[in-house]
């Protein structure tokens, strides 16, 4: 058995991942240089440790944000709007996390630098917009003639990290030419777009392959994660089950050859498949549709709509002439243009026994020939002796029974990126990172220290809303920070303070409540002026109310025992002003996270 074969035989999973323990914590590496726990968070609340790894810096990228944008409805109340406003900016803060982690998980493999920094070069946006999303039925589009990659919410970055490596891998191959338009044969136009869809499958593979062994230029400990790979079995597991097969070629740097096996596994993805057909009938009908109709009233009806019905007719027949007039994309042009990490591959597909001349490369799935018998009709009547409906005659693929699914062999790390974590009603600050300070400590660290010496200083009693209340005001007392409650209080979440609304003074509700219901009166298209951190606290209060609990005092027993809450006290307006900005229940602003799940589409 050569070297090959004792690496990669009964013990080859295992080589992949996880990563080899260490001795010692990590140290920078050329461009290695983050240093990241197992799940690729930044180690922010603790000195680093052996069983942390290193990363490379995420790639920079033009982030297009949320999209609707939030705007002012004049027919809605003010606290309408904010309430509105509000839900916009957490939903946009959660995406722009997402987006971060997932550009994370793709710098760490080769070819998602490669597209990342290539998107950046060709002034790519990257934006979620689930509504032209759903109005594709996908999970995220090219649009090419926008420079816009658009992504659906509502998803792990895993997935997130997934689809956009799929997208990016589109838009390098539209940048070719590759697409498909009226005058392409139908032939021709199931052969590249199967191709293009193919080879963005193929894509999401190699991304998923490297996430899992590594770059061969990077150290021994740097981050590595089954993550991809996982959701790749979830999402494409034919693709998925090809891809770990031919694991061994990858980590031989045999690209060509990962590449050349794992692409005809998209051909059985017949759900998929379905899908593209039935898009490229609705492509055709659209500029082709039934006027059968139309041309009987253009010779029975009345004079005064019988020439609005010749017009389509005409218009009609003009769009079929147009069909089906090029046979520009063989088999061996596409070879010529479709690579994988900016190599071609498709010279070695005959050594699967797979080739894009073949008819099965382009048989169509089992609904798709009646649609093309509709297509056909709508031809034969502006066109009746054309031989442009024979074109449709297409090879028809054979239903066959449903592979058994293949256990993932990496499920065990499934969980491993994304934690579930239980939700805390309160958490401290727990940070040492930060900037340094003239004493030789960190921002945070310093924070997080005085937060807790005071705590811990303070007599007992009251509720727990109660002591973060008074330890947050003795913080601001002891920084003689009144003036600047906005600053410190912000220093106190951004080393991780999260609590009820309760617990913070009433200087920082009235000054937060002022940003909030301003940038509603005088919205212009700037986002709202709160910090990603008061943005999560936001966050945390609209769980709270989500889950039934009350986002200021947590339950009654609570506000019961509460010295802060007592009547003697007067009531804090501008708090509740603040709880009524919050969404009654979150179900409504979900449909927009929720689009129907499917293989990424490329818009063409």
């Amino acid at each position: 058995m050569g070297i090959l074969g004792r690496i990669f035989g009964q013990s080859a999973r295992k080589n992949f991942f996880p990563p080899p323990p260490a001795d010692a914590p990590p140290q920078p590496e050329g461009y290695w240089n983050i240093i990241v726990d197992e799940n690729g968070e930044r180690v922010t609340d603790r000195p680093a440790a052996a069983t942390d790894f290193i990363a490379r810096r995420p790639v920079e990228y033009i982030d297009g944000g949320t999209e609707p944008a939030f705007k002012k409805d004049p027919r809605q109340n003010e606290t309408q709007n904010a309430q509105a406003m509000v839900d916009y900016e957490i939903r946009s803060s959660k995406n722009r996390e997402h987006l971060q982690k997932a550009v994370f998980l793709l710098s760490q493999t080769d070819d998602g630098v490669r597209l990342l920094q290539k998107a950046k070069e060709m002034k790519f946006t990257l934006v979620f917009d689930s509504e032209s999303c759903a109005e594709m039925n996908a999970v995220g589009l090219c649009d090419y003639a926008n420079k816009k990659i658009p992504l659906a919410e509502g998803r792990s970055a895993a997935e997130v990290a997934l689809t956009l490596k799929h997208e990016l891998q589109h838009m390098e191959d539209i940048s070719r030419g590759m697409a498909y338009d009226l005058s392409d044969t139908p032939r021709n136009a199931i052969l590249v777009n199967r191709a293009l869809e193919g080879n963005a499958r193929v894509s999401e593979a190699v991304a998923a392959a490297e996430a899992m062994m590594g770059s061969p230029h990077g150290p021994a400990r740097q981050f590595r994660t089954a993550a991809l790979f996982n959701c790749m079995w979830n999402k494409n597991p034919e693709i998925a089950k090809e891809a770990d097969a031919a694991m061994p070629d990858a980590a031989a740097g045999k690209w060509t050859q990962f590449a050349a096996k794992v692409l005809p596994a998209y051909f059985r993805e017949t759900a998929t498949l379905a899908y593209y057909d039935n898009n490229y009938y609705k492509y055709i009908d659209k500029f082709v549709p039934d006027v059968s109709n139309s041309i009987q009233q253009a010779k029975d009806g009345d004079y005064q709509h019988r020439a609005a019905h010749q017009r389509r007719v005409e218009q009609t027949k003009s769009n079929a002439n147009t069909l089906f007039t090029h046979d520009r994309w063989t088999p061996e042009k596409l070879a010529s243009l479709l690579t994988i990490r900016g190599l071609p591959y498709m010279q070695d597909m005959g050594k699967k026994g797979f080739s894009l001349a073949s008819d099965a490369a382009v048989a169509l799935t089992e609904k798709a020939p009646a649609l093309f018998e509709k297509l056909k009709k709508n031809i034969q009547a502006v066109l009746p002796e054309s031989d442009k409906p024979a074109q449709l005659d297409l090879p028809v693929a054979k239903v066959e029974k449903p592979a058994v699914p293949a256990a993932n062999p990496y499920a065990r790390h499934a969980s491993k990126l994304e934690p579930e974590t239980e939700f805390a009603v309160i958490r401290l600050p727990n940070r040492v990172d930060g900037s340094k300070l003239t004493n030789g400590m960190r921002s945070h660290e310093s924070t997080t220290q005085l937060f807790g010496d005071i705590m811990k200083n303070m007599n007992t009693g009251g509720t727990q809303t109660d002591r973060i209340n008074y330890s947050v005001g003795q913080y601001l007392h002891h920084n003689r920070g009144v003036a600047n409650v906005r600053g410190l209080v912000g220093n106190l979440l951004q080393a991780g303070l999260i609590a009820p609304l309760g617990a913070f003074p009433e200087e920082y509700t009235f000054d937060l409540c002022k940003r909030v219901m301003l940038s509603v009166r005088e919205h212009n298209g700037r986002p709202a002026d709160v910090s990603p951190h008061e943005l999560k606290l936001l966050d945390h209060w609209q769980q709270m109310k989500d889950k039934g609990l009350d986002p200021m005092w947590i339950d009654a027993p609570n506000k019961q025992a509460s010295w802060v809450a007592r009547p003697t006290h007067h009531k804090d307006v501008y708090a509740e002003m603040l709880l009524s900005a919050l969404k009654d229940n979150r179900a409504a602003t979900q449909t927009l996270a929720t689009a129907q799940s499917r293989p990424a589409a490329g818009a063409k």
